[in-house]
């Protein structure tokens, strides 16, 4: 693709279309490909914290969200908005860059505050996420509202509604 035409995820170099927005895997904002090497040549500080040697958190603490130091550092602003102090600290074993090893946490009385407050930032962000959420709720297509009933692919847009269990996955942790 040239370069004018495409965007790319600062996360993980996927290219899209440039009039795509966010990266699907990631979930993160694209940037361009001028950007991307401009990123990589500063990269964001990240944490030096470990999950094993958190310093700042006296009691117990929660994952509120998994991925990117980008997309973490995004929420934990959004989180300061809301008064809840957060942590972004590399998952066991892993380092925390842009990779998706880092991990956001939060004091477990602040969880559900937390995740209250990721919610509201999402939907500040991208409202169709909202409409996305009702429409499910109604048993709606996600993505077009096509009343799909039952159906594992919306026959309107081809969304893939259901996610395939695997044969013996019996407590269906991937959903």
């Amino acid at each position: 693709m040239e370069t004018e035409l495409i965007k790319v995820c600062p996360s993980c170099s996927a290219e899209f279309y440039a009039h795509i927005e966010s990266c699907n895997g990631c979930g993160i904002a694209l940037v361009t490909p001028e950007e991307k090497l401009e990123l990589d040549k500063n990269p964001e500080p990240t944490s030096d914290a470990n999950i094993d040697a958190l310093t700042d958190f006296d009691g117990e603490y929660v994952c509120v969200d998994k991925g990117s130091s980008h997309r973490l550092a995004e929420l934990q602003i959004a989180l300061k908005k809301s008064s809840i102090e957060s942590e972004i600290v590399a998952e066991k074993g892993g380092g925390c860059s842009n990779s998706g090893n880092c991990l956001l946490l939060v004091t477990k009385e602040y969880g559900q505050a937390a995740a209250n407050a990721i919610r509201d930032h999402w939907h500040s962000e991208h409202p169709e996420i909202a409409e996305a959420e009702a429409n499910m709720a109604e048993g709606k297509c996600p993505c077009c509202g096509f009343d799909a009933g039952s159906a594992s692919e919306c026959p309107d847009c081809g969304l893939n509604l259901a996610i395939p269990i695997e044969e013996g996955d019996d407590d269906c942790s991937t959903c």
